[in-house]
C-alpha cells in the first residue's frame, strides 16, 4: 500500500522508480496529487496486482490512464477517478 495523497511536487520519475521497485504493490492512493498519465501507465504496466487506484481530484488524469489501467490491472476491484475532469465517459464505457 502506498499514500501519495496531496503530493504537489510529486514527478513522472519517482513515480517511475516506485512502479519499478514496487512491482507487488496492491493499493495506491494518489487522490489530489499532480500524478499524470506517465505515471498511471507506469504504474499500470509495471503493477500487475494492483487491486485498488484512489486519483480522485487528480487534474492531469486523461483518457490514457484508463486505458492503460483496464489493458495492464486485470486485478483492479476499485478505481476512483472522481473529479479527474480529463476522463471522458467514451473512456469509461469503452475501457476492454
Amino acid at each position: 500500500s502506498l499514500s501519495v495523497f496531496k503530493c504537489e511536487h510529486l514527478t513522472d520519475a519517482s513515480m517511475e522508480a516506485i512502479a519499478h521497485h514496487c512491482s507487488s504493490l496492491k493499493s495506491l492512493s494518489g487522490r489530489s496529487s499532480n500524478l499524470t498519465d506517465a505515471s498511471i501507465k507506469g504504474i499500470a504496466e509495471n503493477c500487475p496486482f494492483l487491486t485498488l487506484l484512489d486519483v480522485g481530484d487528480c487534474p492531469f488524469i486523461t483518457d490514457v490512464s484508463i486505458c492503460a489501467i483496464a489493458r495492464h490491472c486485470p486485478s483492479i476491484t476499485s478505481l476512483d477517478v472522481g473529479d479527474c475532469v480529463m476522463i471522458s465517459d467514451a473512456a469509461i464505457i469503452t475501457a476492454p
